[in-house]
């Protein structure tokens, strides 16, 4: 769907078989969502993200769908420290859904070949995913095939219990939203990565119906790495005004009592924040209240 509007949404979800996609070069599928007028269009998108049913009441007809969305947004990292932008990721629970990918100045593949001046990938890259997408679609979208199932084999599913084991530690510390990413992460999205790697890399993907523990592996060593992505990006949508990191400081001070106290004592008792990950923001509270008397 190519649209700079929800309106009728309902409508065009129910004739595309009940799926939908947003996806954008930068942010402003965030900047439709959050002007769009139809309550119901906010409402079936945020339905549609949890798999949930959805009914459209019509005047002249009803709909009863099960929509699925699939969401791919390319924003600046300008947009995640937008109050507005993620208020609205939050409010609909859409943070902790997004897989994220920050990335950096070099242009770098992890296999060490460059990204053309264009910023493309290599043809035969390309190409190549291109072909493994096409294996996996159905022949037909008006005649949508018979669904199969993935089972674990007995040893990639205990990998994953593992992964989960080591997701519960990875929490501590972390902020709730945070956590609450990590936790679908463990419980979720690698199981889905994992069936993904199975899908392109398996002779016939709708016979051969076993994810190997080679391929869960696979999926665990990705999630580690987004798992480093995810803190990158929360630290930008956490990020508090000079005048929230102030008053944090402040509640800290009074809450302890304390009449005498260090940089350093304070920054070790605000360190799990994602805010005060360095003494900068903290030295930059610290000067704002002595201002302030």
């Amino acid at each position: 769907l190519v649209t700079d509007t929800l309106a009728g949404l309902e409508e065009t979800v129910h004739e595309q078989h009940e799926t939908l996609t947003l996806a954008s070069a930068d942010d402003n599928c965030l900047d439709i969502l959050s002007s769009a007028s139809s309550r119901s269009a906010k409402d079936l998108v945020a339905r549609a993200w949890d798999a949930e049913p959805y009914t459209a009441k019509k005047k002249d007809r009803v709909y009863s769908m099960n929509p699925r969305l699939t969401m791919a947004l390319s924003p600046q990292k300008s947009a995640l420290a937008d109050p507005r932008k993620v208020k609205l990721l939050q409010s609909r629970g859409l943070a902790r859904n997004f897989v994220y990918f920050m990335p950096d100045e070099t242009q770098t593949f992890a296999n060490g070949s460059k990204v053309s001046k264009e910023g493309k990938m290599e043809k035969e890259v390309a190409n190549a995913f291109f072909e493994r997408v096409l294996r996996l679609l159905p022949a037909s979208w008006n005649e949508p095939e018979e669904s199969r199932m993935l089972t674990l084999s007995p040893d990639a599913e205990l990998k994953w219990l593992e992964y989960r084991e080591k997701a519960e530690m990875l929490c501590q510390g972390l902020d709730t939203s945070l956590q609450e990413w990590t936790t679908r992460l463990a419980s979720d999205f690698v199981g889905r990565i994992a069936a993904l790697f199975h899908l392109v890399s398996c002779a016939d993907p709708r016979t051969d119906l076993i994810i190997s523990s080679e391929e869960m592996e696979q999926a665990l060593s990705l999630g580690d790495l987004l798992f480093e992505h995810a803190k990158a990006a929360f630290g930008l949508m956490l990020q508090d005004s000079p005048e929230e990191a102030a008053n944090k400081v402040l509640a800290l001070v009074t809450r302890n009592n304390w009449s005498v106290f260090s940089a350093r004592e304070c920054f070790q008792s605000l360190r799990g924040q994602a805010l005060f990950r360095t003494m900068k923001p903290l030295n930059t509270a610290l000067e704002a209240l002595i201002e302030h008397g």
